[in-house]
């Protein structure tokens, strides 16, 4: 992905930069001269999901082709997801296995934008609550609730499902829209 110095998405990587929140880029002129970036679309969809800015840069781009802004009702937004995953004691490995072997299914689903599966991390923060040896925890992020819908419904879900069935204790979604 490249991006030029005149998007909303580059005054979104600058104020992520500036913030603290992204530190290693490849930046370099294009061949006009002007200032551009490289970057995955795993990082830069990382730094939307992080960023509180993510969402205004994508609202400021969706417009109509005459220039003026859609109705809200009419506009397609992001839907994020945290899934939160107990295992029964001592299987979470077992569980992260079969779990990241479906992971390539979903990201090839249409409208699947981010999909990582996350583990207790200990930061050393005090607000930070205690770890949690038999969870799993999956970062989300799908292009609208209708993709997140086919998702729940896919074949390769149901696989899955049936597979991690005598692991799983319980589970909790959280389901984000921009605010």
């Amino acid at each position: 992905m490249v991006i030029d110095g005149n998007s909303h998405i580059y005054c979104l990587w600058r104020w992520l930069l500036v913030c603290g929140r992204w530190t290693a880029l490849n930046v370099s002129k294009n061949n006009m001269g002007e200032k551009a970036m490289r970057l995955t679309r795993r990082d830069f969809v990382a730094a939307l999901l992080a960023s509180s800015v993510g969402a205004k840069a994508f609202a400021a781009a969706q417009c109509t082709a005459d220039g003026a802004a859609e109705s809200k009702e009419n506009v397609m937004h992001p839907v994020f997801v945290v899934a939160t995953i107990t295992v029964k004691p001592g299987k979470r490995d077992e569980f992260v296995k079969i779990f990241k072997g479906n992971v390539p299914n979903v990201l090839a689903e249409d409208g699947c934008e981010m999909y990582e599966p996350v583990v207790d991390f200990d930061s050393g923060f005090s607000a930070q609550g205690p770890m949690r040896a038999d969870v799993m925890t999956v970062m989300e992020k799908w292009e609208s609730i209708e993709h997140l819908r086919a998702h729940l419904k896919a074949p390769h879900m149901n696989t899955y499902r049936e597979a991690v069935k005598d692991i799983v204790v319980g589970s909790a979604l959280q389901v984000l829209q921009p605010a």
